[in-house]
């Protein structure tokens, strides 16, 4: 029964997509940490960057120094991130192609400009 709700190749290249992207985060990752101790205190901090400075608590102990983030919560982090604004810009997006068609002498106008 469940085999036949489940869209098993679906599955596996949304899993295949996924497991590509963080292996290109890792890469970008490491590639990053390399590149960190030769920078000489820049104005800019990239996001990375913080991530890799950042230390968290070990094991619930929060009074110690904290460990480093692993890959693999770095990769979520950038996840995260990097597809933040997506479903706000879509909607904005649909909304304004809406009125644009509720409003045909708008839609002129734009095409005009």
């Amino acid at each position: 029964m469940l085999s036949k709700l489940a869209n098993w190749r679906g599955f596996r290249r949304i899993s295949a997509v996924l497991k590509r992207q963080t292996e290109l985060y890792l890469h970008l990752i490491a590639a990053r940490r390399q590149s960190q101790s030769q920078l000489c205190g820049g104005i800019v901090h990239p996001y990375v960057d913080s991530l890799l400075d950042l230390r968290v608590p070990d094991n619930g102990d929060a009074s110690g120094p904290g460990r480093p983030l692993r890959d693999g919560e770095l990769v979520g982090l950038v996840f995260e991130f990097l597809g933040a604004a997506t479903g706000s810009t879509a909607a904005c997006l649909e909304w304004t192609l809406a009125h644009l068609i509720d409003q045909p002498e708008t839609l002129d106008r734009l095409r005009r400009e």
